[in-house]
C-alpha cells in the first residue's frame, strides 16, 4: 500500500494541505484538486489508486464527480469515497446511488485517514470478484443482540463490520 497514488478533491486548502501531509508522511503519493472537474482531470491522467472527494465541490459535488467517474471506463472501477462534515442518510444513500465505494464524515485524526485508505486499498488487492452491498446484520453473542452490517461481498466470504470484537468461529 505505501506508494500507492491518493487523489483528493476538496475546494478547501487546509483540508487539503492537512490531509495530503498525513498521507505523504505515511508514503502515499498525493494527487491533489480543488474542484470535481479538476478532479476527474486528475484521475484520467494519472490514474490514482483510491480517490478521496469532498461531497461539497464547487461546479460538480462530490456525488456528480463520481457519477461522471463511474462512467468512464479507465475509472469506473478504482476505490472513490465521498466524505462529508455532514451527512444524512438519505445524503449517505444519494452518494451510494451515484457509485462512491464508501461514504464517511470526514476523518479528524491522521490514523482515522490512514486506517480507511488502508482499509480500502487492501479489499482492492483482494483476488477474487467483490462487489459492494450494504446488508443489516443481527444476532446474538453471549445473550447480547449485536447488530452490524455486512459489505464487500465474493464469492468466497463478505466483510462483516461490528462495534464488539468476534471471536473466530463465532456464529
Amino acid at each position: 500500500m505505501r506508494g500507492a497514488l491518493v487523489l483528493i478533491a476538496d475546494d478547501s486548502k487546509l483540508f487539503l494541505e492537512m490531509q495530503k501531509g498525513f498521507l505523504v508522511r505515511a508514503g502515499f503519493g498525493v494527487l491533489v484538486a480543488g474542484t470535481g472537474r479538476q478532479a476527474v482531470e486528475q484521475a484520467l491522467q494519472r490514474r490514482p489508486n483510491l480517490i478521496l472527494i469532498d461531497l461539497n465541490l464547487p461546479d460538480l459535488d462530490g456525488a456528480a464527480t463520481c457519477t461522471v467517474m463511474r462512467r468512464d471506463p479507465k475509472l469506473a472501477l478504482l476505490p472513490i469515497i465521498i466524505m462529508s462534515a455532514t451527512g444524512s442518510e438519505q445524503i449517505r444513500e444519494h452518494c451510494l446511488q451515484a457509485g462512491c465505494t464508501e461514504f464517511v464524515s470526514k476523518p479528524e485524526k491522521p490514523d482515522e485517514l490512514l486506517g480507511l485508505v488502508a482499509r480500502i486499498l487492501a479489499s482492492r488487492r483482494r483476488k477474487s470478484t467483490r462487489i459492494t452491498v450494504i446488508l443489516a446484520v443481527a444476532g446474538n453473542l453471549n445473550g447480547r443482540q449485536m447488530v452490524g452490517s455486512a459489505t464487500d461481498l465474493s464469492s468466497t466470504g463478505l466483510l462483516l463490520v461490528s462495534n464488539v470484537s468476534l471471536e473466530v468461529g463465532a456464529v
